[in-house]
């Protein structure tokens, strides 16, 4: 059976269609985020998980970090001869994000949303409410633990491929500056998130979105406009 070749153009249209839909995926997350009061309390918060507009959220987030695998090994293959050790470290740091969001996205989806809420409502002892309250909120706590990893993975992986990725020819400079500002906004959520450091907060606010639609912006004019990888092993197969 023949190798999937992951240099050609078709793969990076794929890759490029991913980059598109995760874009709106992620400003549908906003229009949610911006449409739907802010709960007063975690019971409200729980509740309003289980609402349909927001587990199509959560299912269209978590099914994007499958497709996300996708468009990381498209750009990290096609220069990925150039310095194998680095790029192999960058995929790994890259792969070690999606596992941790797609397991987070799906704990969140299956159980916080479907379960957890329908669980809720059911019971009218009030000590099972308190637990699954309990629940919920230990599940907030360690979701934002495992975001340390999460975050700090991918921005070293963005700062390595922004460095090493190849200046030539021209149109890399959108890879490379795409993974710089992704590494540059990974260490501003860090620095908010863990070291209290309020200046910083807009990079998971406001800033969030549109870091997203430029960063991901980037990656897909370059997958749409690069040129095939032509190798010496290839001209003389």
């Amino acid at each position: 059976m023949k190798a999937i070749n992951f240099t050609t153009q078709k793969i990076r249209l794929v890759a490029a269609l991913f980059c598109v839909a995760y874009i709106l995926i992620q400003s549908f997350q906003e229009y949610v985020f911006r449409t739907i009061p802010a709960p007063n309390n975690l019971t409200e918060e729980l509740l309003q998980g289980a609402m349909p507009i927001h587990i199509s959220r959560s299912m269209l987030l978590l099914l994007s970090f499958f497709t996300m695998i996708y468009i990381f090994l498209v750009i990290i293959l096609h220069d990925f001869r150039k310095n194998i050790l680095l790029f192999a470290i960058a995929f790994l740091g890259l792969f070690i994000f999606c596992f941790l969001e797609i397991g987070i996205r799906s704990i969140e989806l299956f159980y916080t949303q479907l379960q957890m809420p329908a669980a809720f409502l059911q019971t009218k002892d009030q000590d099972v409410k308190n637990s699954i309250i309990s629940n919920y909120s230990a599940f907030q706590s360690v979701q934002t633990a495992l975001y340390f990893p999460l975050m700090l993975t991918q921005a070293i992986a963005s700062a390595i491929i922004s460095f090493v990725f190849s200046p030539r020819p021209k149109i890399n400079f959108l890879i490379r500056t795409a993974f710089a500002l992704n590494a540059f906004r990974l260490v501003g959520r860090l620095t908010a998130m863990f070291f209290d450091v309020n200046w910083f907060d807009s990079f998971s606010g406001g800033l969030y979105l549109p870091f997203t639609i430029v960063i991901f912006g980037l990656i897909t004019i370059w997958l749409i406009k690069a040129k095939d990888q032509i190798h010496i092993s290839d001209r003389s197969a």
